[in-house]
């Protein structure tokens, strides 16, 4: 695929995602590829030395306002606050992290990108957080482990979404390290087991967060030593497992009901497995299992073998 038609195909998806019109979208994807990049120790040598100014606000009180400087990179005043937040949540990037503008909107807030990254700095309350990956969404991330919001999670492949239940488990067992057994029972994730239902990858996801708050079953015995901690564990394991798979069940009961036919053949769906999308039938889309190289090919030479035999 060429450059322009990757443009392209990025304006559409963005214009389909956020329901607005194809041109609009051109054009504030246009000016922002040719906003000039900056490296985020450039804005923290403005946050340094520049000082500090009085804006003429209209909406902004001075007198609630944090102290601000005016940002030529950035292209509007910028609280020295937001900034330091800025610079910590790009810590492991460190100075050379190279920044854009996204969009400015005075005494409110500025949205810069640092590659799949989109951070807003809050111009009222000199902070800085997160937003959902999408671009131009304005939901911010209420979970570290999330990379989007809710909304947008049906936009994530299988491997993103594996990968966010897995950081958020290992999240969630921070704030329980104490009492591994009490990890489980949050609805945090359960949008992301919805997504992951529709998506095709609910066996993968829910072992990774299983594994991920609970440990291996099979290392039960090395990591606990205490029979009753074991034990208290292993019925944890199973509360949760049999919680996520009623959430997904829900779904597929549901987005059965809107049209129980295959979205691929048309035939009517029967059963449902956790490793093809709810609404594919076996046929149309066969559980993607993943195989390891050295069976495969053993396989494969025993499936040549048999052909060659008379």
């Amino acid at each position: 695929m060429t450059r322009d038609k990757k443009r392209k195909a990025a304006i559409r998806e963005t214009a389909r995602t956020t329901g607005r019109r194809y041109t609009a979208v051109a054009r504030e994807m246009a000016a922002a590829s040719a906003a000039p990049s900056f490296q985020l120790g450039a804005l923290l040598a403005e946050c340094a030395s520049l000082p500090e100014v009085r804006p003429d606000w209209t909406e902004l009180d001075h007198e609630w306002a944090p102290p601000v400087f005016e940002s030529k990179l950035v292209g509007t005043a910028v609280p020295y606050g937001s900034v330091l937040e800025l610079a910590g949540l790009l810590a492991r990037e460190g100075r050379d992290a190279g920044l854009a503008v996204e969009s400015v909107s005075p005494e409110h807030s500025a949205v810069v990108t640092c590659g799949h990254r989109r951070i807003q700095l809050l111009i009222s309350q000199a902070n800085a957080w997160e937003l959902c990956r999408i671009p131009h969404c304005a939901d911010r991330r209420y979970i570290d482990a999330f990379t989007h919001c809710t909304e947008h999670f049906s936009r994530c492949d299988a491997p993103a979404l594996v990968r966010m239940g897995q950081e958020w488990a290992y999240e969630r067992v921070e704030r329980h390290d104490d009492n591994r057994a009490a990890a489980g029972g949050s609805s945090e994730v359960d949008d992301l087991v919805k997504a992951a239902v529709v998506q095709g990858c609910y066996d993968a996801l829910a072992k990774a967060i299983l594994d991920g708050l609970f440990g291996d079953l099979d290392l039960l015995d090395d990591l606990w030593i205490n029979p009753d901690q074991q034990l208290a564990i292993r019925h944890a394991r199973e509360r949760e497992g049999a919680r996520l798979h009623a959430v997904a069940s829900a779904v597929v009961r549901r987005r059965q009901a809107e049209g129980r036919s295959c979205t691929g053949c048309g035939r009517h769906l029967v059963g449902w497995s956790g490793s093809r999308p709810v609404l594919r039938c076996q046929k149309c889309e066969p559980s993607q299992r993943s195989v390891d190289p050295v069976i495969g090919m053993l396989l494969k030479d025993l499936a040549n073998a048999d052909r060659r035999t008379p």
